[in-house]
């Protein structure tokens, strides 16, 4: 991975609305967010071992930290193609809402895409299925408990909080076309988007990327009792109470009625969200 691809990436986190900043590691970007917690970004330019990724996915969710995997397109199968993908993408697609996040470099931009892997009954095969070309806006933080044996386990992961394309009836028009494309064309189909590239700013300046290593995450429980410091109740607290409180203060920090300036009402109104939404997930609320 080279150091200009990781500083882009990290340029791009630290704009996300609900990341306050993101520091570079030796295996990973760190991204922290508003709410206090961390995610772990693994850029991944090469296969990897399934035991790894649960391996990586294990010392994080240890510690409180989610992970999210971001893989080169080069890794990936072709549009339309009906295979069995690797076990390493298929474990990564588990944990990511049923999709892959993969990039490649352009022209001097980072181009984002999502890819889904749809089974086809009776074959025991998946066909590839390539969205559009995305700028995400912010990072999620939740607890997933997955199924496949290689990857089973309860995980802290994040993503881009993208929609399900393969779902939307603009792809499923847009499959069907390309579809009757390949049976009338030998032609290459790799890489084939639907929609008009979109790309994320290869603007470096003032990226400020650093170098050094991320100090040592606090456990999770820790994480958990600042999400509830967050709305101003104790960790004990029930879903009634915890609801209410996030009310309340929802409609006092709302930039549009807030006595904050602008900027600040922003920051603490995202702050309450991520912190409520952490503490429902943590407690499967």
């Amino acid at each position: 991975m080279t150091d200009r691809l990781t500083k882009w990436f990290k340029h791009n986190l630290d704009n996300l609305v609900s990341v306050q900043n993101t520091t570079i590691s030796q295996t990973s970007l760190v991204a922290n967010l508003w709410s206090g917690v961390r995610v772990r970004v693994y850029l991944i330019d090469q296969p990897l071992k399934t035991r790894v990724i649960k391996k990586a996915l294990q010392d994080a969710t240890n510690i409180g930290v989610g992970s999210m995997f971001i893989v080169s397109s080069t890794l990936v199968p072709d549009e339309g193609e009906q295979t069995v993908p690797e076990e390493w993408l298929q474990a990564i697609h588990a944990i990511t809402g049923e999709q892959l996040y993969t990039y490649r470099i352009d022209r001097g931009h980072i181009r984002l895409n999502q890819v889904h892997f749809e089974p086809l009954s009776g074959l025991g095969k998946w066909e590839i299925q390539h969205g559009k070309a995305f700028i995400p806006n912010r990072l999620r933080f939740y607890t997933l408990s997955v199924k496949p044996r290689y990857i089973r386990g309860t995980w802290l992961v994040s993503d881009f909080d993208s929609p399900a394309f393969w779902k939307e009836n603009d792809y499923r028009r847009h499959r069907e076309r390309k579809r009757q494309q390949r049976r009338r064309s030998t032609g290459n189909t790799r890489w084939q988007d639907w929609s008009t590239f979109r790309t994320w700013s290869n603007n470096q300046q003032g990226s400020g990327a650093g170098n050094g290593n991320v100090p040592g995450a606090s456990p999770l429980k820790s994480f958990l009792d600042e999400c509830y410091m967050q709305l101003g109740i104790t960790s004990d607290a029930g879903q009634t109470e915890v609801k209410a409180a996030y009310r309340k203060l929802v409609r006092e920090v709302h930039p549009d009625v807030s006595e904050l300036p602008k900027d600040e009402a922003e920051v603490r109104f995202r702050v309450i969200n991520e912190a409520y939404q952490y503490i429902k997930s943590a407690n499967n609320w």
